[in-house]
């Protein structure tokens, strides 16, 4: 079961439902059981994050290249 699964049966958003396991104040009393409910019927786990790597994203490296006759050509000039 995954955290949007849960999310459609409960007729809620994805961050509601995160937002309500998490304890958020702002998430009504009714809507929390209603998730908790659902959460319990179905043995919904929220992923371990301790252990999940975050993504970095992509990493890119520059290469600059010239033809070796242009370098030689500035060292002549200079």
């Amino acid at each position: 079961m995954t955290i949007q699964k849960l999310a459609e049966e409960c007729g809620v958003s994805a961050s509601t439902v995160s937002r309500a396991l998490n304890g958020d104040p702002d998430v009504k009393d009714a809507v929390r059981e209603k998730i908790v409910a659902a959460a319990v019927r179905s043995d919904y786990c929220k992923p371990d994050r301790k252990h999940k790597k975050k993504k970095s994203g992509k990493r890119y490296i520059a290469v600059i290249a010239c033809p070796f006759e242009t370098v030689c050509e500035q060292r002549k000039i200079k």
